[in-house]
């Protein structure tokens, strides 16, 4: 009983430093749960104890006292010179969910328990990962984290703040300056998903977005880019609501393509690269012409490489300038768009329109129709139209 009673004493007074180091010795590469703990026991009278092995049963609680405990492992440690080193979460799992509240550690030796509980505290690294930190886990998707089930995450973010302004889950912000050839390969937010195996019927989302109560997504961007650039087919079950039709083309006629100008088809070219359909159209004359839609601005195709497992560029950015012929634009094929009308005087808002001799007019009879007017032609001979997608 008198060398538990030395043990008691001194734990008491050594246990908050052996944590301290303990703590600040894992490793930022690896960021996993687990953690070393380093110690000196000694008697009463500052002299070590006897040379040999000592077991210690080290125990996680959420509270300071009482409580039932979050993790539990029981170990021998060979002592000598009065020195030991181990780790605690190496032969048993520390989830990450339990360092998500204050915790505390309890110690017993040879099994008497140590008392106070000793809090753990954080390792500086902690407070903010080191650049280019990785977390990395292999963690199935049975994993329950509070409230959401089957969430199988490297990491996991929790926001529980109930507040009217209880601030994001996750914020991540980019301040590279990219020139435009090396835009595509930067990102404030990357999700990759590969398939490990390269079984078609086998893969994982790139993405999941759920919102209960607001926008499930926000996307802006500047004016001379898209808000959002798909590389391949879009499914949606829902509505899109103030959406226009529209598809990449290249200007195939002898006569440069304005913003507003209806266009006629000339064909579909397949990229090569890309694999994607492109229109090709030239600026529309006459009623004759197969007009497919209204030119919403010219773009510029930038080179194709690969990068990070797909194909990355052929990117387009949008400009008000002229597509001259061979250029690319970009053709709203139906709903809401600014086309160039002329000056007309004869349109009412509501008229279906069509086009003659170069000039939209009023559509009558079988004379193929390109939209509907839903506004005033302005002083620059344009109006907003509603393309029918006919």
């Amino acid at each position: 009983m008198k060398s538990r009673r030395i043990l008691i004493v001194v734990f008491t007074i050594v246990v908050p430093l052996l944590l301290i180091f303990g703590l600040a010795s894992c490793m930022p590469a690896r960021l996993q749960a687990d953690f070393s703990h380093q110690g000196r026991l000694l008697t009463s009278s500052g002299a070590v104890v006897p040379d040999g092995n000592y077991t210690l049963r080290y125990r996680l609680f959420h509270s300071a006292s009482a409580g039932s405990p979050v993790y539990t492992e029981t170990k021998t440690v060979g002592v000598a010179g009065g020195l030991f080193d181990t780790s605690v979460g190496l032969t048993g799992v520390i989830t990450p969910e339990v360092f998500a509240e204050p915790t505390w550690l309890e110690i017993a030796v040879n099994g008497e328990v140590l008392t106070p509980r000793q809090r753990l505290e954080g390792a500086p690294y902690a407070s903010s990962l080191v650049p280019g930190a990785v977390i990395q886990g292999s963690v199935p998707i049975t994993r329950t984290f509070g409230a959401y089930q089957n969430l199988g995450a490297s990491l996991s973010v929790v926001n529980t703040n109930l507040g009217a302004k209880g601030g994001n889950g996750l914020t991540v912000i980019n301040t590279a300056s990219a020139p435009t050839m090396e835009i595509y390969k930067v990102a404030a937010l990357q999700a990759i998903a590969y398939n490990a195996d390269g079984n078609e019927n086998t893969g994982a989302w790139g993405a999941q977005i759920r919102s209960d109560d607001a926008a499930g997504l926000l996307a802006q961007s500047d004016p001379d880019w898209y808000a959002g650039w798909f590389i391949g087919n879009i499914y949606t079950s829902g509505n899109c609501t103030g959406c226009a039709l529209a598809y990449i083309a290249q200007n195939n006629g002898p006569e440069a393509i304005q913003v507003g100008d209806f266009v006629a088809a000339e064909g579909v070219l397949v990229d090569p690269d890309l694999k994607v359909p492109i229109l090709q159209v030239r600026k529309a004359a006459s009623a004759s012409d197969a007009i497919v839609g209204v030119a919403a601005g010219s773009a510029e195709r930038t080179p194709l490489e690969d990068f990070n497992g797909w194909k990355m560029g052929a990117s387009i950015e949008l400009s008000t300038d002229p597509a001259a012929s061979g250029q690319y634009l970009s053709v709203v094929v139906q709903g809401l768009v600014q086309a160039k009308l002329g000056q007309v005087s004869a349109l009412q808002i509501g008229d279906w329109i069509a086009m003659d001799s170069g000039q939209m007019i009023a559509a009558a009879g079988e004379a193929p129709r390109v939209g509907r007017l839903m506004s005033t032609v302005d002083e620059t001979g344009m109006a907003w139209v509603m393309l029918s997608g006919q």
